[in-house]
């Protein structure tokens, strides 16, 4: 396991939908064969810290190198740079900017101030709502200063009550800008700070029987393409995530292998035009693109629906184990699958620490097919029984199990290039959820049978 950790790099990320996707294609694409790479889910939705995993995973693996991009919450965050600094592991961070680690981001600067121009000169917008990022995130602050200053040279004052919060997510842009619809309706365009947050305007102002383009121009960031499927299609601006990501595979290489020194790397930003500011030259052309992906995203969708409604009638890990061994993860693109649960209690206490987590393998998936699986019980660490060692090559994404302070265990998995960005996350979710619920009426049946032994004696 130790020469294993010499040739693996961690990507420590806040999910893996397209976003991450794209940044992992071009790490992939740098890193040499010999190198194994493990995506690392390092969001909690406890809001607590790192979770306990991902802190074991890190400190116990040393892998020989870090991808790392912006985490969810400040705490998130200071615990991930605290735990890379003790630790001395070669850090290059994508999107965001740490003293004494190297630094790969997109021109946000550029591409915000390509949006301004583009919406301020070419489009007249004298009344924008910007629809804010995530708070601390550096990405948000970027383009809400950039959008601030480009209002500010053409003397056009940045009404403070067109500033909703939009936490880089469409359900929260939606009702912030319905709230705001429902005092005033003045607005000439939304600026969102990313697509998703953009895809939550254009419902919104639909619900509220404006039109886009027509009444009110939007954009957003990123070139997401889980947003292609919106019509109109979205103005947005593409941050060359695949190139970030290639950047920084190719720095990190150069720390590991030849003590290069640390530096910032900008990637070019550029905007592209579509249909939420203006009709676009080739309307045909874009409806199919909509069509073909949005087709793709309600196959996903629905693939993911039928486990969950699957994953309802479960009644114990067995059952589980056997409905994701059928027909269900082919149907959602996943070349290989690892489910694992911790051993020591099974719902360990997330805040417990000094004591190494222990797993124990219930599901492998591979080749289109279940596997038998070891009886080993092993690290967390170490992530697969010893007999399955080999499987740590390629690339695989870590998902902790979790279900507010209880650790229940992870998912290991490899998706298709042609999966879906939804598959990942959604199955994290559904996982958690059905695990917890077995477990825990495991537990009141225990504890039920305890008692009626004590009253017994």
């Amino acid at each position: 396991m130790a020469d294993a950790a010499r040739r693996t790099v961690l990507v420590v990320t806040t999910g893996y939908d397209e976003y991450q996707r794209w940044l992992v294609r071009g790490v992939r694409s740098v890193l040499p064969p010999d190198r194994h790479t493990i995506v690392v889910n390092s969001f909690n939705p406890t809001k607590r810290g790192l979770a306990r995993p991902v802190v074991e995973l890190i400190r116990e693996l040393r892998p020989c190198g870090v991808l790392a991009t912006s985490c969810v919450s400040p705490r998130e965050e200071t615990g991930l740079v605290d735990l890379l600094s003790e630790l001395g592991v070669p850090t290059v961070r994508i999107g965001a900017q740490t003293p004494g680690m190297s630094c790969v981001r997109g021109d946000d600067a550029t591409g915000m101030r390509e949006v301004l121009r583009f919406l301020l000169d070419e489009r007249g917008v004298r009344r924008p709502v910007l629809a804010r990022g995530v708070p601390h995130q550096p990405d948000s602050l970027c383009r809400e200063r950039v959008f601030r200053e480009e209002l500010a040279v053409r003397g056009i004052a940045v009404d403070e009550d067109l500033i909703i919060e939009g936490f880089f997510w469409h359900e929260a842009t939606y009702l912030e800008l319905r709230a705001l619809l429902g005092r005033r309706r003045d607005l000439d365009a939304v600026v969102a700070l990313n697509d998703l947050s953009a895809l939550g305007a254009v419902k919104a102002l639909g619900d509220e029987g404006l039109r886009v383009p027509e009444d009110v121009l939007v954009t957003g960031f990123d070139n997401d393409p889980a947003a292609l499927p919106c019509w109109p299609q979205l103005t947005t601006v593409d941050p060359a995530l695949e190139e970030q990501g290639a950047a920084a595979a190719a720095q990190l290489l150069a720390e590991v292998e030849h003590d290069a020194p640390r530096t910032e790397i900008v990637v070019p930003a550029r905007l592209i035009v579509r249909g939420s500011t203006g009709l676009p030259p080739d309307c045909l052309a874009a409806a199919v693109s909509a069509a073909t992906v949005g087709q793709q995203q309600l196959a996903a969708r629905d693939a993911l629906s039928a486990l969950s409604f699957a994953l309802s009638n479960c009644a114990t890990p067995e059952d589980v184990v056997s409905t994701l061994g059928t027909s269900h993860l082919l149907r959602l693109g996943i070349r290989r699958f690892f489910l694992a649960v911790h051993v020591d209690g099974i719902r360990a206490p997330a805040g417990q620490e000094g004591t190494e987590l222990r797993s124990r393998l219930l599901l492998d998936f591979r080749e289109g097919r279940q596997w038998p699986v070891p009886e080993q019980v092993f690290p967390l660490t170490r992530l697969l029984p010893d007999d399955l060692a080999a499987e740590l090559d390629g690339m695989l994404v870590f998902q902790p199990l979790t279900s507010g302070d209880h650790l229940i265990g992870y998912m290991l998995l490899e998706p298709c290039e042609s999966s879906s960005g939804l598959v990942a996350d959604a199955l994290r979710t559904d996982l958690s959820r059905t695990l917890d619920a077995m477990f825990s009426t495991q537990a009141l049946t225990d504890h039920a049978q305890e008692l009626e032994r004590t009253v017994a004696e």
